[in-house]
């Protein structure tokens, strides 16, 4: 995240798709925590057309004993 303009009444900054993402998603998470600020954001950056990232789903692991 950059700053690109600064002021005493507003911000604004400059975002990778990914940042964007990972933002909405943890605005739409803490949102009651948050408050109307992080809701108004969480409207803006919805009606720019940005989305949270689709969950990764399920993650195989195995387990792979040490070689002799």
């Amino acid at each position: 995240m950059n700053i690109a303009n600064q002021t005493a009444e507003s911000l604004s900054v400059i975002l990778d798709p990914e940042e964007a993402q990972r933002l909405v998603e943890g605005l739409s998470e803490h949102l009651t925590l948050l408050g109307q600020p992080a809701e108004k954001l969480l409207n803006l950056l919805l009606g720019a057309g940005v989305r949270a990232p689709q969950p990764a789903g399920h993650v195989r692991t195995e387990y792979m004993p040490p070689l002799k």
